[in-house]
């Protein structure tokens, strides 16, 4: 049972490199993505961030998908929103700018609802459905659905080939 906000983002980056990992093995990918960290130093006691990361994950589609660029954000959430200023604003561009150039960029999210068990989303970045709530612009669950990634599935397939893997 995921009992907090931190957990449920660690397991949720363990699932995105699994899911990573099959799309190697499909071949889907040319080589498993980075997965970017901020660079962090430590000034007088405290942690500072000394250099942004563009997004979670780069990487590059094998040469069969046309080695276009990859990049992958992903948020998770106790809940069933997520508000679209989880995504930091050079993230975004850098996603919009994959987006543009040809490549694959995509927001993948875990929600953690009621019954306690994640729901998993892989949305193409140029596509979520942001919609603005009480206070701020965000995605819903409900207006994820057509992206959920069933059990067994592989994100990045359903990405490229639709959700049925085709």
């Amino acid at each position: 049972m995921i009992t907090n906000p931190q957990a449920l983002g660690k397991a949720h980056e363990v699932w995105v490199e699994s899911q990573h990992r099959e799309a190697l093995r499909l071949g889907l990918l040319a080589f498993e993505p980075e997965h970017n960290e901020p660079q962090v130093q430590r000034v007088r006691g405290r942690l500072v961030r000394v250099k942004r990361s563009v997004s979670d994950w780069t990487g590059m589609l094998s040469a069969a998908r046309g080695s276009r660029l990859f990049a992958a954000e992903a948020k998770a959430t106790v809940g069933d929103r997520i508000a679209k200023s989880a995504v930091r604003p050079h993230q975004a561009r850098y996603l919009t700018k994959v987006a543009a150039g040809g490549g694959l960029a995509a927001l993948v999210v875990a929600f953690r609802a009621a019954d306690d068990i994640p729901r998993r989303f892989a949305i193409p970045w140029a596509e979520v459905p942001w919609t603005t709530g009480r206070w701020k612009l965000g995605l819903r669950l409900e207006d994820a659905l057509p992206w959920e990634v069933l059990e067994r599935a592989c994100y990045v397939a359903g990405l490229l080939f639709g959700q049925d893997g085709r």
